[in-house]
């Protein structure tokens, strides 16, 4: 009976001490899961739209004149880039390339019953860009500079259809090298898929043409200088993968 009895009061203690176990395990706060963390690194690929503003100043010193202006337009094009990241620090590098409409023509007058016209515009864009930001879950915050290159057009002149050298005719049509800064947010929804939306500003420097004679009725020469700049504000898509 003894024997009996004791072990009776083993096996209740043995189920008391693992139903005390349980009962604390229960009562502990779960383990939190970790959050997924969403990898910027790799290579990417994407396309983009929106607006650009281009602003233009022309100093012609054949009278000491001058006129700016601005145009804004639809900017469309793509590009290809490819990240590095280090905890939530990323950086790398990206290529675009954009085509704009901004050209403005402003008409400013009659010379001999022919359009007085000054003309400039931007065809496409091209920058070489690195960057970095700061990635936070499935956001990443990001600045962005580098080299910029441009198709650009300036003239003024009585309608550019004259015979060349006729008459009071300057202008030029260039690839010009500058320079392109500006910051954006990306966010990606899933499956290598990331939606971005970005400013860039683009300084295309100075050009100077002549000097030159365009008047073939007098010896005088004249010199023109241009300036441009543009803005703009694009969405894009990305692929990464």
């Amino acid at each position: 009976m003894i024997r009996i009895r004791d072990c009776l009061f083993g096996t209740v203690s043995s189920i008391a001490v693992a139903g005390a176990a349980a009962a604390a395990d229960m009562t502990r706060a779960p383990a939190l899961m970790p959050m997924p963390v969403t990898s910027w690194a790799g290579w990417y690929i994407g396309i983009h739209g929106g607006v650009a503003r281009h602003d233009f100043s022309i100093v012609a010193d054949d009278e000491g004149s001058s006129l700016t202006g601005s145009k804004t337009g639809g900017l469309i094009g793509g590009h290809i880039g490819y990240n590095w990241q280090q905890r939530s620090f990323v950086y790398g590098f990206e290529i675009d390339g954009s085509w704009a409409d901004t050209e403005r023509i402003i008409r400013s007058g009659q010379f001999f019953n022919f359009p007085a016209v000054t003309d400039s515009k931007v065809d496409w864009l091209n920058t070489y860009r690195g960057r970095a930001g700061l990635a936070v879950d499935d956001t990443l915050v990001y600045v962005t500079g580098g080299l910029a290159l441009a198709h650009v057009f300036n003239g003024w002149g009585l309608g550019y259809f004259l015979p060349s050298g006729t008459c009071c005719e300057l202008s030029s049509s260039t690839t010009r090298v500058g320079w392109v800064g500006g910051g954006g947010i990306e966010h990606a929804l899933g499956s290598g898929w990331i939606a971005r939306a970005e400013v860039l500003y683009y300084d295309l420097g100075r050009d100077v043409v002549g000097p030159t004679q365009v008047d073939r009725f007098k010896s005088d020469t004249f010199q023109s200088e241009f300036t441009n700049s543009v803005v703009a504000g694009r969405l894009g898509l990305n692929l990464k993968w």
